[in-house]
């Protein structure tokens, strides 16, 4: 299916983290929402997921941070109601779950195990792709995080750290900046060129609608997080 309409009413989404000003993610997703249907829902959503996932995390290690922009509502985590499978899992083992690290990195495998499954079953090239890196680059953040710590990788790495090599050179480049924010930059502009590349030459495909998703995403995240607290930016390296 062509998106020809919602491609052309969606506001331009550009590179340039600390200026774009666009809606907010909520208003993108229900537009994108009130125009796709079926598998390609499916695979709008899963994108989604990375918010639901952050938030799950927020509530597991009961940290005050809660976006707004998944696709379920503080109330839905509250009553346990229509998680996504691999979140229900997640809650239903809590409690059995004595260490927090355990259960962090089970959290964050479902999720990707699910991006993984929705990809195969689709054969979405986007989604291929977006979970290869975004698993890749978490590991080598991590991998990262270990080194500075004095710790071993796998204790916070997911997946035996794969795909970690191919984001390293990235991740040491970003270390390099003179502070977080920076750091985080130079990684968040790097995911928005990936993105690009995943989108194809069909500026109206599913695919293209994905990676307009997943770009509105980063965007939206340095908007949150520049609105609530700078002082509150992710410290990747801490």
């Amino acid at each position: 299916m062509k998106y020809y309409r919602l491609m052309t009413s969606l506001p331009p989404v550009k590179g340039d983290l600390k200026s774009t000003s666009i809606p907010s993610l909520s208003k993108i997703t229900h537009q994108i929402f009130s125009e796709v249907g079926g598998r390609d829902k499916d695979l709008v959503s899963s994108i989604l997921w990375f918010v639901d996932t952050a938030n799950a995390e927020a509530i597991l290690f009961e940290k005050d941070f809660f976006r707004k922009s998944g696709t379920l509502s503080r109330e839905d985590f509250e009553n346990k109601l229509d998680l996504p499978p691999f979140l229900d899992n997640i809650f239903r083992m809590e409690q059995g779950v004595v260490q927090k690290e355990i259960l962090l990195k089970k959290l964050w495998e479902s999720y990707f195990n699910a991006l993984i499954e929705i990809s195969r079953k689709y054969n979405s090239k986007f989604l291929q792709g977006y979970t290869e890196m975004e698993i890749g680059l978490r590991n080598a953040v991590a991998a990262a995080r270990a080194k500075k710590l004095g710790i071993e990788e796998g204790k916070i790495q997911i997946f035996n750290g794969k795909n970690s090599f191919q984001y390293g050179s990235l991740v040491l480049r970003a270390s390099e900046a003179k502070d977080p924010q920076e750091r985080e930059l130079v990684i968040d502009k790097a995911r928005l060129a990936y993105y690009l590349e995943l989108e194809g030459i069909d500026p109206f495909s599913i695919d293209a609608v994905l990676a307009y998703l997943a770009k509105a995403m980063v965007i939206d995240s340095w908007k949150t997080e520049k609105d609530a607290d700078i002082e509150k930016m992710l410290e990747v390296f801490a």
